[in-house]
Parts: structure tokens; C-alpha cells; sequence
């Protein structure tokens, strides 16, 4: 019998947020690498999401926003040091964001938008495996290949993120088992138990994945953030 673990979700939309109220809570070193980036969109994502999740984890250990601190890994990959079993995820994209939270392992999360359309032909061969890349190539239909392609992404981003990947590392080097929740590298045949979860909020896909010692039937609650004074709606 699988065990059960609860995922929080907090989603939202930039154009629904203050962006000079998100600026306050950040640190002199965050505020730095805010300012480095070069397009004004990837600073206000940076600012808002970062603002957002030492909001979420003051009202989850009671700190001070000023006193959450973050530790980061070779790959980017954040972690809450204070807090070791509380594990989170983060995404965005240009219009809307997702934080993820679960205390039952570590977990990834990547947000897309359905109204996206990839170049499939140029990103087929980084994404799919060589099994993978057969069934995909066998669907005629263009909007089922667009949101198969999607589908298939957001999931190995979330992967990716979960076990602390990185993009090129490759995503072509493992391929997702259907109707499982195991994913298999095909370079040396090695399994991990996976707990894999997509869900959409129109017009975005979401998926989730959880690293957890058992395999984990999991409960997604989403809150919707609507400003940045209001975490839940």
C-alpha cells in the first residue's frame, strides 16, 4: 500500500503583483542579483518569486522575512538550511509562476503554457529518449504532438529539478515509464521510484515530481496568490 504525502502548491500570475512591495523583502545580495539581470521581465520574475517564497516560509517556521536564508548547490538548486525537511520547488515562466512545498522527500516542480509552441523538430532529439522518440514521432495530429511535447518536458524538468539535475546533463538520458511512477537512465538501465504528478490550471501544464523512500500517492493543494500582501486567496 503507497504511502500518502500532501504537496502545497502556490500558483500565480505576475501581471496580479506589485513588483516594488516584492522588492522590500529582499536582501542587499538578492536585490544584487536582481539587478544583473538584463532584461527588466526576468528581474521582476526574479524579485516577485523570490519575495513570494521567504513570504511562505516566514508564515510556515514563524522568522522574520529578513532572517530566511537560502543555501544554494553547484546546480542552483536552493535549500532552507533552518528548516532541513521542509523541501521546495520553484518555476516560472513569462506570465505565471509555481512554488512548490512538501515535507515528504524532495520534489520539482516546471510550469509551462499550453499556448506554447516549441520548435519540436530542433528540441525532439534533447528531450526524448531513442524509445521515446519513436511513439512521439508515430502521432500525425499537431496540437496532440505539441501537448504530448509539453507534457513530457514539464515532467523531466520537474525530474531534473527534483534529483538536482541539470538540463545539460541531459533529459534524453532517461525516459518515463507510462502509467508508472518510475523513471528508468537508459545509459546504465537504472531505476528510481518517482512519484510523478501533472496537473493544469488553464492555460498552463504542471508537473510535479516527488523523491520520496516509498513510492507516494499525493494530494496537490493550490493556493492562488493574487497580490503579494495576500499569500492565500
Amino acid at each position: 500500500m503507497n504511502k500518502q504525502a500532501v504537496v502545497e502548491l502556490f500558483f500565480g500570475e505576475f501581471s496580479k503583483l506589485e513588483v516594488l512591495e516584492s522588492w522590500l523583502d529582499l536582501s542587499p545580495s538578492e536585490k544584487s542579483r536582481a539587478a544583473k539581470f538584463r532584461q527588466e521581465k526576468d528581474q521582476i520574475a526574479f524579485t516577485i518569486v523570490r519575495s513570494l517564497l521567504k513570504r511562505i516560509l516566514s508564515e510556515k517556521t514563524g522568522m522574520e522575512i529578513q532572517q530566511v536564508k537560502f543555501e544554494q548547490n553547484n546546480f542552483g538548486k536552493l535549500s532552507f538550511s533552518q528548516v532541513p525537511d521542509l523541501h521546495f520547488s520553484l518555476s516560472h515562466t513569462d506570465d505565471a509562476f509555481v512554488l512548490a512545498f512538501s515535507t515528504a522527500g524532495a520534489i520539482g516542480v516546471d510550469i509551462e503554457s499550453l499556448n506554447r509552441k516549441p520548435s519540436i523538430e530542433k528540441l525532439e532529439s534533447l528531450l526524448f529518449s531513442e524509445n521515446e522518440i519513436k511513439g512521439f514521432r508515430s502521432l500525425t495530429d499537431t496540437m496532440e504532438k505539441q501537448r504530448k511535447f509539453i507534457d513530457v518536458w514539464t515532467k523531466k524538468e520537474a525530474i531534473t529539478k527534483c534529483l538536482g539535475l541539470t538540463l545539460q546533463q541531459g533529459m534524453e538520458g532517461f525516459e518515463l515509464l507510462e502509467n508508472e511512477t518510475v523513471f528508468c537512465r537508459t545509459l546504465s538501465n537504472e531505476q528510481k521510484n518517482l512519484s510523478i504528478k501533472t496537473l493544469e490550471i488553464n492555460p498552463y501544464m504542471i508537473s510535479i515530481a516527488l523523491n520520496a523512500p516509498h513510492q507516494m500517492d499525493f494530494q496537490v493543494s493550490t493556493n492562488y496568490i493574487h497580490t503579494s500582501t495576500t499569500l492565500l486567496a
